[in-house]
C-alpha cells in the first residue's frame, strides 16, 4: 500500500534524483527485482513531459511535389522553420536521452527500449523533419536552391553528434541511419549542383539584349552567386571533406570558382557575337570582364582565385580596350595623317608643302573627320561603361591618340582653311572642345536624355 500511495503523488515534474529516489523506494536500484509498473510509470511521466512541447511545433508533412510547387520565398521560410524545429526536437530528445540514462543507471531494465517508447512522438516528429529534408534534396534543382541545401547541410552537421548519442542503440538505428543518410544526400546534391551551375552558366541562352554594351545580367547574377558562396566558407569546407580528393578544401573551392568564372567568360564571348559593331563588342567584353575582376578584388574570392587570376584577367580587359580603340578610332586618326611627297621622290610625313598638299584635300579631310567624330559621338555617348575607373581610362586612351593627331594636323594645315568665309565649317572643333566632348562618351541613354 505504501508503494501505491507513493505512486499517486507521482508527476512528470521530477528531478533525476527524485525519480531515482522513487525507484529506490520500490527497491529497483542496483539490479534488484524490477516492478514493471513502477518503471513504466517513470517512462510515461517523461513521455507526458515531452509530447506537449513537440506537438506545439506543429510540424507538417510535405512531399517532394509540395516542395516543388512552393515559390522560393515560401520555401526559404519553410526551411527557416525546419531548421528551428529540428534544433528544438534534437535538443528535447537529447535532454530526455540524458534523463533516461541517468534515471535507469544501474537498473536491470532495457533503458534503450524505454527511451524509444517514451520518445515515440519525438521520433515521429524527427522522421517528418527528415522526410522534408529528403524532399528538398530530391526536388527540382535551381541555382538558388544550392544555398538552401547548404543551410540544411550545416544544421544537419551541427546536430550530428547529438543525433548519434540520442539514437545510439539498436532500437533507434533506423533513425540514426536516416539522419546520417540525409546529411550525405544534402552534401552530394549540393556538390553536384556546383557542376550543374557551371554548365548552366556556360549554356545560358537568355535573350536579354544589352544594346549599350553594359554589364550583362548574367554576369551580375553569377558574381552575386559566387559572393554568396563565401558566406558559406566554413560549410563548404565541411562539405568538401565529404568528398576527399587528396587536396585541401580551399584548393577544391578554387577549382570550383575557376570553372564557374571560365564558364561565364565563355558564355560572354558567345554573347558578344550579337554585336554587329566590333567596337561595341569590345566595350561589352571589357565591361563584363572588368566587372568580374573588380568584384573579385573587392571580395574574399581574391584569396581563393589568387593574384595570378586577377592579373591575367586585367590584361584581358586591357586587350579589349586596345581593340576597341583601334577599331573605333583607327579610321578617324588615319584621316588626320597625310603623306606628302618629299624632294627625293619618297613618301614621308612633313609640314605644309604647297607642291604636295592641296587646299581641297585639307577641306575634305577636315569634313571627313568632323563627320566621323559626330557619328562616333552620337553612337558612343549612348554606350554605357558603368565603372568610373574603366570609363575614364578609355576616355583618356582615346584623348591620348586623337588630340595629338588633331592638333598636329591643324598646326600643319590649318592655315589653308583659316581664310575661308566659314572656317568653322572645317575647323569645327578646338582641341579642348574635343576633350570636353570625349567626356560625354559612355554615359548611356539615360544620361543623354537627362542633359536634353
Amino acid at each position: 500500500m505504501e508503494t501505491s500511495s507513493h505512486a499517486t503523488k507521482f508527476t512528470e515534474n521530477k528531478t533525476v534524483s527524485e525519480y531515482r529516489e522513487y525507484l529506490s523506494y520500490g527497491k529497483y536500484i542496483n539490479n534488484e527485482k524490477i516492478c514493471s509498473n513502477e518503471l513504466y510509470l517513470v517512462r510515461d511521466a517523461r513521455r507526458s513531459a515531452l509530447e506537449p512541447s513537440l506537438r506545439k511545433l506543429g510540424v507538417e508533412k510535405l512531399s517532394k511535389d509540395d516542395v516543388e510547387r512552393m515559390q522560393s520565398d515560401a520555401l526559404e521560410a519553410k526551411i527557416g522553420k525546419w531548421t528551428k524545429y529540428l534544433q528544438i526536437t534534437v535538443k528535447l530528445l537529447a535532454g530526455e536521452r540524458k534523463i533516461c540514462d541517468e534515471v535507469f543507471e544501474g537498473i536491470s531494465f532495457n533503458k534503450d527500449q524505454c527511451f524509444t517508447e517514451l520518445a515515440r512522438t519525438g521520433v515521429a516528429v524527427a522522421k517528418t523533419l527528415l522526410s522534408f529534408g529528403d524532399a528538398v534534396a530530391k526536388s527540382k534543382r535551381s541555382s538558388e536552391k544550392l544555398f538552401v541545401l547548404l543551410d540544411m547541410y550545416e544544421v544537419m552537421h551541427e546536430v550530428r553528434s547529438e543525433v548519434e548519442v540520442i539514437f545510439q542503440d539498436s532500437f533507434c538505428s533506423e533513425m540514426r541511419e536516416a539522419a546520417l543518410g540525409l546529411m550525405k544526400l544534402l552534401a552530394q546534391t549540393a556538390h553536384e549542383m556546383f557542376v550543374d551551375f557551371e554548365e548552366l552558366v556556360e549554356k545560358d541562352t537568355s535573350k536579354t539584349n544589352v544594346h549599350d554594351g553594359t554589364v550583362h545580367p548574367l554576369t551580375i547574377r553569377v558574381i552575386n552567386h559566387v559572393k554568396f558562396l563565401f558566406d558559406y566558407q566554413s560549410t563548404l569546407k565541411l562539405l568538401f571533406q565529404e568528398f576527399e580528393t587528396g587536396s585541401d578544401t580551399e584548393s577544391q573551392l578554387a577549382v570550383v570558382l575557376t570553372k564557374i568564372m571560365q564558364a561565364l567568360q565563355n558564355n560572354l564571348d558567345g554573347k558578344s557575337n550579337q554585336y554587329k559593331d566590333p567596337a561595341l563588342m569590345s566595350i561589352f567584353l571589357a565591361n563584363n570582364i572588368h566587372y568580374m575582376v573588380s568584384s573579385v578584388r573587392r571580395s574574399e574570392a581574391k584569396h581563393i582565385l589568387g593574384d595570378d587570376w586577377i592579373q591575367i584577367h586585367r590584361r584581358i580587359v586591357q586587350q579589349h580596350a586596345k581593340q576597341y580603340k583601334m577599331v573605333a578610332w583607327g579610321k578617324a586618326v588615319q584621316t588626320l595623317s597625310i603623306q606628302v611627297a618629299s624632294s627625293s621622290g619618297t613618301s614621308a610625313s612633313s609640314d605644309l608643302s604647297s607642291s604636295g598638299v592641296s587646299r581641297a584635300m585639307i577641306k575634305e579631310r577636315l569634313k571627313s573627320f568632323n563627320m566621323q567624330f559626330e557619328e562616333l559621338r552620337a553612337k558612343q555617348s549612348l554606350w554605357t561603361i558603368p565603372d568610373q575607373e574603366l570609363r575614364e581610362t578609355l576616355r583618356l586612351s582615346i584623348a591620348e591618340v586623337l588630340l595629338p593627331a588633331y592638333m598636329s594636323f591643324v598646326k600643319r594645315f590649318g592655315n589653308l582653311v583659316e581664310n575661308e568665309k566659314k572656317p568653322r565649317k572645317y575647323l569645327k572643333y578646338q582641341p579642348d572642345e574635343l576633350d570636353q566632348l570625349l567626356g560625354q562618351f559612355f554615359e548611356g541613354q539615360q544620361s543623354v536624355e537627362q542633359k536634353k
